[in-house]
């Protein structure tokens, strides 16, 4: 029975290591955004309309 529960296992947690990494990654993001408000407001723009053709969405 372990044989057949192992993929499934493996699958849930590199599906949890994802998330924690998306969470990471997006708290970065925010912080580092935060940061370049303070000093330029073109930066952020351009940073966050970057990030916006970057994930996938409706064209």
């Amino acid at each position: 029975m372990k044989r057949f529960l192992a993929p499934i296992q493996l699958s849930l947690s590199r599906g949890q290591a994802t998330i924690e990494y998306v969470l990471m990654l997006a708290s970065v993001v925010v912080i580092f955004s935060a940061f370049l408000t303070t000093f330029h407001t073109d930066i952020v723009h351009y940073l966050f309309s970057f990030v916006g053709q970057l994930l996938p969405g409706e064209n």
